[in-house]
């Protein structure tokens, strides 16, 4: 009597009882939901540890980096005039006249030094150099 025949499904139970489809969708929300938040605050706590968005901080210099009064300019060469070139390089040439001590500082990234002997960036404007 108490069993059933094998053709016969059996009502379903508390341990057998299906899902409803709501279910499994609101658990995905949960989960995504939670790792948002932890992702939010991490992402604070991390950003607060940097301090972006404090105004506290201010940054203060005593002295320049370099005198630029008294810096002696390893490329004694004048630059090319402007003149001889068009467009941008025109107004790279004009800036190397403008800010040679700035140039002066700066490492060339053609690899210049290495391979034509350049003292600095400021170098490859004493020839058509940077404008090729």
């Amino acid at each position: 009597m108490g069993r059933k025949s094998r053709g016969q499904k059996s009502s379903p139970t508390r341990n057998n009882a299906r899902q409803p489809k709501n279910q499994g969708r609101r658990q995905m929300l949960l989960w995504s939901g939670g790792a948002f938040l932890t992702l939010a605050g991490l992402g604070g706590y991390f950003l607060s540890s940097l301090g972006i968005g404090s105004e506290e901080q201010s940054v203060t210099v005593n002295r320049p980096l370099v005198d630029y009064i008294h810096y002696q300019l390893k490329e004694q060469r004048p630059t090319l005039s402007p003149r001889f070139f068009r467009g941008k390089a025109a107004e790279a040439y004009q800036v190397a006249q403008e800010i040679p001590k700035v140039l002066d500082q700066l490492y060339c990234y053609c690899r210049c030094k290495e391979n034509f002997g350049h003292k600095s960036l400021l170098t490859c404007y004493v020839d058509k150099h940077a404008s090729l």
